[in-house]
């Protein structure tokens, strides 16, 4: 009985470790969104040389000990408050012009952008960046981890299908959506956006193995039992 116990103990941790994954205010687990891809940047220098690079939070072990660090740091940050207009006055002042609750704002992409090959750094200017996301239909504001404070990025804007902002610093980028349409009479945004047919699989198949792994332990539970006996 204390192996059993012991087993459904780690079963539990296990499921309640995945569903607090897809806890407010992230739409769907960053972990497994793919995160927006860079189409097109251009420097206010023409002797800027820097070449800009997006990472997403789900490839966040691709990047340096510092800037895994920070985007973690971010990601912290965003699970640990219930409202993401806390993070920024500012965007809790852009939903209110919207007219949408602060308590339906979520996270739905989280990623990092780092420039290399730029020796003269200090001199490239602002950065004008587009970038391809699943959730510009949804986007409300684009929010800028720097220097250990959430910035929101005024300029940031939806053109032709595609998110464009210009900046000068980099850091973790934290796009937020309007998840009205999917946030619970509770209060919470724990539905991932609609399409995100991938993450749905990904939890089936996590499920379906957390159930098999369970009755598995069960069964050789029950076996143990009656050669003990």
């Amino acid at each position: 009985m204390k192996k059993l116990s012991v087993f459904l103990s780690v079963v539990l941790i296990a499921a309640l470790l995945c569903v607090g994954a897809f806890a407010a205010p992230f739409v769907r687990s960053p972990g497994a969104a793919p995160g927006p891809e860079l189409v097109d940047y251009e420097s206010e220098s023409e002797d800027c040389t820097a070449d800009l690079i997006i990472t997403p939070f789900s490839h966040r072990d691709e990047l340096g000990s510092d800037l895994k660090s920070t985007i973690m740091t971010a990601y912290n940050e965003i699970r640990s408050v219930e409202d993401i207009t806390s993070l920024n006055s500012a965007l809790a002042a852009l939903a209110q012009r919207k007219g949408i609750p602060s308590k339906n704002l979520a996270v739905s992409e989280l990623f990092d952008v780092h420039y290399v090959h730029c020796d003269v750094h200090d001199a490239h200017g602002n950065f004008r960046i587009k970038v391809s996301s699943e959730s510009s239909e949804k986007f409300v504001a684009l929010l800028h981890y720097y220097n250990g404070t959430w910035e929101l990025i005024d300029n940031a804007r939806i053109e032709d299908g595609y998110l464009v902002f210009s900046i000068k610093d980099f850091s973790p980028f934290a796009i937020v959506v309007d998840n009205s349409e999917n946030v619970a009479d509770t209060g919470t945004s724990e539905t991932p956006l609609t399409g995100n047919m991938e993450g749905n699989i990904k939890i089936a198949v996590l499920a379906t193995v957390m159930c098999g792994s369970l009755i598995a332990g069960i069964i050789l539970w029950k076996k143990s039992k009656k050669q003990a006996a």
